[in-house]
């Protein structure tokens, strides 16, 4: 296990400079020739994860999801014959709704008189340190996970339309930061269908169920993330079922 961790760790470096690089297409590549086949085994590989989150906010009447993107990495880790310990990180982790009333998230002094009716969008994105346990049915390849989530603020905007005297239509965006609360942190519930049993690629249904307020000392009622996602998961490295043995064996 203490091997694990220590791959993952360095992976998770390794791609995270791959993901801030100009070609960051050649990540996987790179991963592979720097670690070689010791990011997989047969009870341990890392991985790619891309997909969109559908993200909304509880307890906001008329708010509507609006659509971002998820990116990171993850290690699996098979701890027993059907169990599976799967650390995550999560580099872009877009939430927030749009739709939102403006009564609630009032814009800016300068655009309160132009205003068009009720068409705030909030934006927040997060670094997230997923945690799953799954566990595999159907021969393994349909795995069902539960575990925590953390989040760390990385930027929150809310963006309004309105009209400006010309005329013209306008858009405004808002640095909202300070007033959003820094950390968060939820429960996951996890679907993943792998394309094959073992190392394979996947497809994985997730819902996020946010349980701290995102706004920083709310004097109203709370509000939390909520976020669909629909992830394709990339296994890095070689499959280890498919390795020659060595000479001699």
């Amino acid at each position: 296990m203490q091997t694990n961790l220590v791959l993952f760790v360095l992976t998770a470096l390794t791609t995270l400079t791959c993901l801030t690089a100009p070609r960051s297409a050649d990540g996987q590549v790179l991963i592979s020739l720097l670690l070689g086949d010791k990011v997989s085994s047969e009870k341990f590989h890392l991985g790619i994860n891309m997909g969109l989150n559908l993200a909304d906010l509880s307890g906001i009447d008329g708010a509507k999801a609006r659509t971002g993107f998820n990116l990171g990495i993850l290690g699996e880790w098979r701890f027993a014959r059907n169990w599976y310990l799967q650390p995550e990180l999560g580099v872009f982790y877009y939430a927030g709704a749009t739709k939102l009333p403006a009564d609630v998230f009032p814009p800016p002094p300068e655009l309160e008189d132009s205003l068009e009716g009720d068409d705030v969008k909030r934006r927040l994105k997060y670094f997230t340190i997923p945690l799953l346990v799954k566990y595999g049915v159907a021969e393994n390849r349909l795995h069902l996970g539960l575990g925590p989530q953390v989040g760390f603020l990385t930027s929150a905007s809310d963006t309004y339309k309105g009209t400006a005297s010309t005329g013209n239509k306008i858009t405004v965006d808002q640095d909202i930061k300070d007033s959003t609360a820094s950390t968060d942190a939820g429960i996951l519930f996890n679907l993943e269908w792998k394309v094959r049993p073992g190392f394979s690629p996947s497809l994985v249904a997730r819902y996020y169920l946010g349980l701290v307020d995102t706004i920083k000392d709310n004097p109203g009622d709370t509000v939390y993330n909520r976020v669909l996602s629909i992830i394709l998961t990339i296994p890095v490295g070689g499959d280890p079922s498919k390795k020659k043995p060595d000479d001699g064996d």
